[in-house]
């Protein structure tokens, strides 16, 4: 039986994020960036690509309920360029090593509304604005 998320809360954490704080198997994270200045210098290159999904979380149901309403447990308001970088943390994999960056999804937001896709980082310095974890909400079946 597969689980349906019927809820998202972008909780945020009152100190740097933590990864070796909780004792879940997998859990997930998030990283809001605000552009804080254009980026001019003319590098070129790849960034790693997100991937399409993380378990039961899409693109479609994350940009969706951005859209619709504030899913962060703050006051927030959006500023074009910001990014929203949301990552799957599996212990089993990470419990034994140094933390690197695994799958994940990222969104954006400009001119008015959330995008899929992330801000480009040969166009905008980015600098981290807000963390936290993921609190999802299962349909009861």
């Amino acid at each position: 039986m597969c689980k349906v998320i019927e809820s998202i809360k972008l909780c945020s954490c009152t100190e740097n994020l933590d990864l070796t704080k909780n004792a879940e198997e997998t859990s997930y994270i998030w990283i809001l960036d605000r552009a804080v200045e254009s980026n001019h210098s003319g590098m070129l290159g790849l960034t790693m690509l997100p991937t399409e999904k993380l378990d039961e979380l899409t693109p479609a149901f994350i940009v969706s309920e951005l859209n619709k309403k504030n899913i962060f447990d703050f006051e927030y308001q959006p500023q074009d360029n910001d990014q929203l970088h949301i990552e799957r943390i599996d212990r089993a994999k990470t419990r034994d090593q140094e933390y690197l960056f695994g799958e994940y999804l990222e969104f954006s937001f400009f001119k008015g509304s959330w995008k899929i896709g992330g801000v480009s980082p040969f166009s905008y310095h980015l600098e981290e604005y807000k963390n936290g974890q993921i609190k999802l909400g299962f349909a009861k079946t």
